[in-house]
């Protein structure tokens, strides 16, 4: 389905970028863009089960949704996107971790975003250009629901910790070379993990 609408919802205050996007937003005009500031704060606050429902439901409605660097260089917020079929928008978030080592073209599954080498204008821009292309926002989504279902939509003991496990599996299969191993984190050998002999 197409719904011709971006979203992101989060806190300002955990990295940097996250200022330089919300002044960006404030400024624009645009119906298709739902962008807004969460004043709850996990940590602290009790949790009201409200809060996660209405943004799950508003990731439901939208085609796309911002996946913006936090406190870490990953986003949990990545995960929620996913399992609700948007395209993610990776603005400096888990853009290097090696998703060319499981996709075969990562550009079908993501748009990825440096705000150090990108303007906030670029970016929009471009967004701008996938919501104006319908047939490939509908292929976009039709991959993450492919992703999100070989990989994440089943009971495992151990579930992201999966990544990780790989990682080890491809050191120890390399006689812990680190000349041999690459700096990313994700690698072809969660493709093993999951009984998949090719890249998606």
């Amino acid at each position: 389905m197409f719904h011709n609408k971006v979203y992101w919802c989060g806190r300002q205050v955990t990295h940097e970028s996250r200022k330089t996007f919300f002044q960006f937003y404030r400024s624009i005009n645009d119906p298709r863009f739902d962008i807004s500031i969460s004043k709850y704060n996990g940590k602290t606050a009790k949790t009201n089960p409200k809060i996660f429902t209405n943004h799950i439901d508003r990731l439901l409605k939208s085609d796309a949704a911002f996946v913006l660097r936090g406190d870490k260089p990953y986003a949990l917020s990545f995960f929620d996107v996913i399992m609700s079929g948007c395209i993610p928008i990776m603005i400096s978030s888990m853009n290097d971790y090696g998703w060319e080592n499981i996709f075969e073209n990562v550009d079908d599954y993501m748009l990825r975003f440096d705000l150090r080498e990108h303007s906030m204008e670029y970016i929009h821009e471009q967004v701008v250009l996938l919501l104006e292309d319908k047939e490939r926002v509908l292929r976009m989504k039709a991959n993450i629901a492919n992703f999100y279902n070989k990989f994440f939509k089943h009971s495992a003991n151990f579930g992201f910790a999966e990544f990780l496990i790989a990682k080890c599996i491809e050191i120890y299969k390399n006689d812990f070379d680190i000349e041999k191993i690459d700096n990313e984190f994700i690698c072809s050998e969660f493709l093993k993990l999951k009984g998949i002999d090719g890249k998606l």
